[in-house]
């Protein structure tokens, strides 16, 4: 098996390869606001309940527009988000069950890919995409409840011993800016960006757990050919 941080240093690699061979048309850097929600992936049940809590982090993004073969346009991000939620989860009966009580503040990088892009009288960029994270850091704060009769144990984060996040999960990806011209070469771009979870964030949750993360964020951007 491939060490994560090997994995982590492959993803980029072949992220920028695919990059270095496109024609970049402009580039851009923004920064804002995020906020993050949790929701179920799957349908409940008697035996599953989950709650969960919203909160607010940052992110940080570097974006390039590219000209691909056949005229085919593209747009790269690679984005950091600082982000977080309150999770409470159980699986069981009354006989046996498990239940998840944290607080999650996490980091992550995300690399995207828009397939689907429009520009609206050269301003206004309607965008529809891809998107995978690897997570870089994970802190928690709560415990795990494990009842299987006749013992009932309580296991605490606080060592840090445990990790509930996957190293990769990802989903869709849509965006809308609009560009407000400085100069001939350089914008200023307000943007709004939601990211939809397709994949379970967490790997030893009671529930198939995913995220919706709103980014409400402005850039600068660059145009290196007209």
């Amino acid at each position: 098996m491939i060490p994560s941080d090997m994995r982590f240093i492959l993803f980029l690699t072949l992220f920028f390869v695919t990059v270095n061979r496109l024609h970049s048309q402009q580039i851009e850097f923004s920064s804002g606001l995020c906020t993050n929600s949790f929701f179920d992936g799957s349908k409940r049940d008697l035996h599953h309940y989950s709650n969960y809590d919203s909160k607010s982090g940052y992110s940080i993004s570097l974006a390039m527009n590219m000209l691909a073969i056949d005229s085919l346009p593209l747009r790269f991000s690679l984005r950091y988000t600082d982000y977080g939620g309150a999770i409470f989860t159980t699986n069981g009966g009354v006989a046996f069950y498990t239940s998840t009580n944290a607080s999650v503040h996490n980091q992550c990088l995300g690399a995207d890919i828009f397939i689907l892009n429009f520009k609206i009288k050269s301003k206004l960029n309607l965008n529809l995409g891809l998107e995978i994270n690897y997570l870089l850091k994970e802190k928690l704060t709560g415990y795990i409840d494990v009842h299987v009769p006749p013992d009932f144990d309580t296991i605490p984060f606080d060592k840090g011993t445990i990790q509930l996040g996957n190293q990769f999960y990802g989903g869709i990806v849509a965006r809308v800016g609009y560009e407000v011209d400085l100069s001939k070469y350089y914008y200023l771009i307000p943007q709004y960006q939601i990211f939809v979870g397709l994949t379970p964030e967490f790997d030893n949750l009671e529930m198939n757990t995913r995220s919706v993360r709103h980014y409400l964020e402005i850039g600068i951007g660059r145009r290196i050919t007209q």
